[in-house]
């Protein structure tokens, strides 16, 4: 669930968007509000390596139910901001929000190499 006052802003964003950079701008701001995804230029930011044997798949949201939109190879670095509560996977619930908040990455096939803190 997002923030009130976080989601007063987005509408703000978005309004502003639209006004300003026509449909697209604001139909991309809409679905990153819709998803619930924190902004590209996320204020945290850390490491991590994909440990997994097959690619990581990268999903829209915390499940495994959620689209697939793309996918890590082993041994990938990759950047993560934030983690969320979802699907379990392999007894972990964890999963990392993507440094550039393009999906969801579950923290099972992860090695974070430093501190993960929790999305807002």
């Amino acid at each position: 669930m997002m923030h009130p006052a976080l989601m007063k802003s987005a509408v703000a964003a978005i309004a502003g968007a639209s006004l300003m950079c026509g449909p697209a701008t604001a139909a991309t701001a809409a679905t990153d509000v819709a998803r619930n995804v924190a902004p590209a230029a996320a204020p945290w930011v850390t490491d991590g390596g994909v440990v997994s044997h097959l690619p990581l798949r990268i999903r829209y949201g915390p499940t495994t139910a959620d689209w697939i939109e793309g996918s890590f190879r082993p041994g990938t670095h990759l950047r993560v901001s934030c983690k969320v509560r979802g699907e379990y996977v392999w007894g972990n619930r964890l999963w990392y929000l993507l440094g550039d908040g393009q999906g969801y990455v579950s923290a099972r096939y992860v090695r974070n190499y430093h501190y993960v803190p929790w999305c807002r």
